[in-house]
């Protein structure tokens, strides 16, 4: 991926981000 395509399509990316974010937190909630 580059900057270029990054910026292009900066809302899917903050949406992906916050999931992953998400799914993070909640992986060091089980432990």
């Amino acid at each position: 991926m580059t900057w270029g395509t990054l910026f292009e399509r900066a809302d899917e990316y903050d949406v992906t981000v916050e999931a992953i974010d998400r799914a993070l937190s909640e992986h060091r909630d089980d432990r």
